[in-house]
């Protein structure tokens, strides 16, 4: 089995968990596949996410920290990424092929 990613972490200081893997809620839900991942799992972020689209996805809306937010398209994880300023930590996501995380 594929291992977890580490968090995302953005200049602001803003950080949120994005997995792709068998056991992650994400398309295709497999390790390793032939073609890049188009959605993904993201979770726990470490304060509401400032878009709109990502905040879409949330499981639960009572607090938006404490939720998975399942089958997101990759380019409103960039969108988050980007509102806060980009990657500020290097940890680029093992599976998801060509996207700048």
């Amino acid at each position: 089995m594929k291992a977890h990613n580490p968090r995302i972490v953005c200049t602001d200081g803003f950080s949120i968990s994005v997995q792709a893997r068998d056991s992650s809620y994400c398309t295709p839900q497999c390790d390793y596949p032939d073609k890049p991942y188009t959605h993904v799992e993201c979770g726990f972020p470490s304060t509401k996410p400032l878009t709109q689209a990502l905040l879409d996805y949330a499981e639960r809306t009572a607090d938006y920290t404490e939720t998975v937010y399942a089958y997101v398209p990759i380019a409103v994880v960039q969108a988050e990424i980007d509102a806060h300023g980009g990657v500020a930590v290097s940890c680029l996501l093992g599976g998801l092929m060509g996207y700048p995380f």
